[in-house]
């Protein structure tokens, strides 16, 4: 069917809205826990839980994903009204304020991307207890599993560096299974000095642009906690801002998206399907690209 065709790829979900288990342990009406419920437990509660279907229905690892998938990225995003929020005892209220935007703000990209693995996700963490050594002020996490999609780490990227244009009071900081990304991306022009032992909370995405805390003097450490790192990235005192240099080198990576990542993540076939299956493949269309 073309126009349900077209609403997949560019929406990401199925044009029928499938409901909830009924409060009777019926299925209330959704064809996926009628067809999962053996699988799952009688009413499919596991799935609300959620049970990841596609490491069950592959057998993969112990756990979700399996050892095949341990690719992914992670990122950390801190706001600076978080202290003050903090104090007023509203810090989740804050947070939970700057997450619904996160996705009004980047809803129009998010709707097109068809993920290889996990979808594109955000929460709340309340960091560390404050006054330690190594707090870590509240602030909204995410990690994603790409599997072998690089495009996905990019699409994040992306995504979070416009989100720092769109929101100027946010820090970003991102990372994948090999490290530091943006470093590594722009390994060629960042200083020498700047190594994996030292890199955890110098390298930051703000106001759209790559940000690198400046070479520490003693008696400063080498390794900073992210208070410190986001004290000094916070600060006007110093200069922050990357180099021209780093700044193109993330930009020419990034040339091209989203609608690079998109047309990437999508794949047409002809397919013949039995009608479980396609009600499955509607409403979870990123399994296509397993």
């Amino acid at each position: 069917n073309k126009q349900n065709k077209n609403q997949i790829n560019m929406a990401g979900f199925p044009p029928t809205s499938f409901g909830p288990p009924g409060a009777n342990g019926g299925s209330g009406g959704n064809p996926l826990f009628d067809m999962f419920g053996g699988l799952l437990g009688g009413d499919g509660s596991a799935m609300m839980e959620g049970a990841d279907l596609l490491s069950m229905a592959l057998g993969r690892g112990d756990g979700p994903g399996g050892g095949d998938l341990d690719e992914f990225v992670h990122f950390e995003i801190f706001y600076d009204g978080t202290a003050k929020a903090v104090e007023a005892g509203e810090a989740v209220a804050f947070l939970r304020s700057k997450l619904c935007q996160v996705f009004e703000l980047l809803d129009s990209d998010l709707r097109k991307h068809l993920w290889h693995r996990d979808p594109f996700c955000v929460e709340v963490s309340l960091g560390s207890d404050l006054g330690k050594k190594n707090e870590v002020e509240p602030h909204l996490v995410g990690h994603v599993r790409t599997g072998e999609c690089m495009e996905d780490v990019w699409f994040v990227i992306y995504l979070l560096r416009r989100l720092t244009q769109l929101q100027p009071d946010a820090s970003c900081r991102v990372v994948d299974a090999d490290g530091e990304v943006l470093l590594i991306e722009a390994a060629l022009v960042v200083p020498r000095w700047l190594s994996e032992d030292v890199a955890p909370y110098r390298c930051w995405l703000r106001g759209g642009e790559v940000h690198l805390l400046p070479k520490p003097r003693p008696p400063e450490p080498f390794r900073l906690p992210a208070k410190d790192g986001l004290a000094r990235l916070r600060s006007a005192d110093v200069p922050t801002r990357a180099k021209d240099k780093v700044q193109a080198a993330i930009a020419t990576k990034l040339q091209g998206f989203p609608a690079e990542a998109v047309e990437h993540s999508t794949h047409f076939a002809r397919a013949v399907l039995p009608k479980s299956v396609a009600q499955l493949l509607l409403a979870f269309p990123q399994l296509v690209a397993v």
